[in-house]
């Protein structure tokens, strides 16, 4: 048998006499049911009975979305990295591109769009996400 309170649950074998007198008693599949609930992503708040139940967690706040966003942005440039990094050492040392010179521009174009993301009108609830070249996937990284 399980016993919740607002600061958390108390099990009768490991609390003994310790759970609070305000505490109210559950199930143990009410117990696991909570807990398999948390794991899925809820929250565990008082009902208006004093049991816990299960809520959706608030929805985040324009600033976190944003944060969201930008680290999104960013990794997708960082995976370009390389590609930008290989194609300059390889005018850089003379030797046969990876990339012509069209899917170098493109690939600039990309990352620019990437970045002018934070830009875009009802940034950052709302995201017109720039679609990567076609051949990028395909682009062996050796």
């Amino acid at each position: 048998m399980f016993y919740s309170k607002s600061s958390g649950f108390y099990s009768r074998q490991l609390h003994c006499a310790a759970i609070p007198s305000d505490a109210v008693e559950l199930t143990d599949a009410q117990y696991r049911a909570l807990l398999d609930g948390q794991a899925a992503g809820k929250r565990i708040v008082a009902g208006a009975d004093g049991k816990p139940v299960l809520a959706d967690p608030p929805a985040p706040t324009a600033d976190q979305l944003a944060v969201q966003a930008r680290a999104r942005r960013d990794a997708l440039v960082g995976s370009t990295d390389w590609v930008i990094a290989r194609h300059r050492d390889q005018v850089e040392t003379g030797v046969k591109t990876s990339l012509s010179g069209a899917q170098y521009t493109e690939l600039m174009q990309y990352r620019q769009a990437l970045r002018d993301v934070p830009a875009q009108k009802g940034f950052p609830s709302s995201i017109a996400w720039p679609a990567p070249p076609s051949w990028l996937a395909a682009l062996p990284q050796s």
